[in-house]
């Protein structure tokens, strides 16, 4: 829902291209906002909402774009990520003036956290445990239990699961992010859940996950929004899986 206030640049902008880096990963300025991690996806979290700020004429940046921009090339000219990083936090995590001029709800992170990964009091979200559960299978909505994970998700595991078969299997690492990744695309999609994440946004996580095998960090992030309060109790009465979850409004904005 923070769409609106972007100004100058657009979520589709490539980071190479905005910036003047080779960064080896070229992404779009939405994916840096959204990749999770220390070091150079830090600092390209960081330097995107800094360019931002430095762009909206509602925000009295410390720092101009071409200030922005110098500081992220120079960090890679000199691989200094951490300390470039730091020097725009501190700025971006000032007081956010655009409040709700922009269509957004509060103008910061639920949290405050801006990797996404804290607790929300008024979220909601329902754990891998309920939607793995047969009598709540009436409960999922636009995917239904032996679709495939990785038709899904966009991604190649290679290991022909379908969605039940995520959120069933044990273990660490990419299995428990597996675990997550279901849960948060099953929230997302369904139109009773309040959920932080949209479905695109699941998707993109996880897909990043794979990417550069950051399981972990995808796993702590979707974990945390799974394990809000669940508002579904009951399972519905249809066990279709397709009721039109599409039609809900989910927020669009990054986080």
């Amino acid at each position: 829902q923070h769409f609106d206030c972007w100004v100058t640049y657009s979520p589709g902008d490539l980071f190479n291209e905005i910036f003047g880096v080779d960064a080896v990963e070229n992404q779009t300025l939405l994916q840096a906002l959204m990749h999770g991690g220390g070091g150079e996806h830090a600092l390209g979290r960081h330097a995107v909402a800094a360019l931002l700020s430095a762009a909206s004429p509602g925000v009295d940046f410390f720092f101009t774009e071409a200030d922005v921009i110098l500081l992220v090339q120079n960090a890679y000219a000199e691989g200094d990520f951490e300390t470039a990083k730091n020097i725009l936090a501190a700025e971006n995590e000032q007081g956010c003036p655009l409040n709700n001029s922009c269509g957004g709800d509060d103008g910061e992170d639920d949290n405050g956290d801006d990797d996404d990964d804290g607790n929300d009091a008024t979220g909601m979200g329902c754990t891998p445990g309920y939607w793995k559960q047969e009598h709540h299978f009436g409960s999922w909505v636009t995917y239904t239990p032996t679709d495939l994970f990785d038709e899904v998700f966009g991604v190649d595991t290679a290991d022909g699961a379908i969605l039940l078969d995520k959120l069933k299997r044990g273990g660490g690492g990419q299995y428990a992010m597996g675990r997550h990744a279901v849960a948060a695309i099953l929230n997302a999609s369904h139109p009773d859940v309040d959920y932080f994440y949209t479905p695109a946004e699941v998707i993109m996580i996880v897909q990043d996950a794979y990417a550069y095998g950051e399981f972990e960090e995808a796993k702590n992030r979707l974990a945390a929004r799974n394990e809000q309060s669940c508002p579904l109790g009951a399972s519905r009465s249809t066990s279709s899986g397709r009721s039109g979850a599409r039609a809900k409004a989910k927020r669009g904005g990054p986080r």
